[in-house]
């Protein structure tokens, strides 16, 4: 949806995107599966050893562990539908902004100083993630840079 837009009728794309922010976006990216979903694990451990076919070496990576990549692009598809709707494009950012409240604090306080490559359930600390990704922050900077750019040109 960020990437082309155009591809999208605007209602039903903020009718999914307002259901994936209820259901999948968390604190510092997003679930790779509803929690509603029967298949749903959140806590990644590629070193689980157990006989659960469900999370045994790591098989629920997309089965829930919430990855930071796609929250940017999220922000940027629903920065682009809602500007188009006629909200209030101060609502808008206030409600964005709101969401990267988290990916600030963390990025604050952690060494590394980015959003790791995924989390486990709620933002947890996932010890077999990568502590810092490149384009799990490069997405961040890409939807503050649309910002900048809708803003400069209001």
């Amino acid at each position: 949806m960020a990437v082309a837009p155009e591809l999208f009728d605007a209602k039903h794309a903020l009718g999914a995107l307002s259901l994936a922010d209820i259901h999948l976006r968390g604190p510092l990216g997003m679930k790779t599966l509803d929690a509603a979903d029967l298949q749903y694990r959140g806590n990644y451990d590629n070193s689980n050893d157990s006989d659960d076919p469900h999370i045994a070496k790591g098989l629920n990576y997309h089965q829930g562990p919430e990855w930071g990549w796609p929250l940017g692009y999220f922000l940027r598809a629903y920065l682009h539908f809602e500007k188009g709707s006629g909200a209030s494009l101060e609502d808008v950012l206030h409600h964005l902004f709101n969401n990267l409240l988290p990916a600030r604090r963390y990025i604050q306080e952690d060494p590394w100083a980015g959003i790791p490559e995924l989390t486990n359930e709620n933002g947890s600390y996932c010890h077999d993630s990568c502590r810092t990704q490149a384009w799990s922050n490069s997405t961040l900077l890409d939807f503050l840079h649309d910002v900048y750019d809708l803003r400069a040109t209001a």
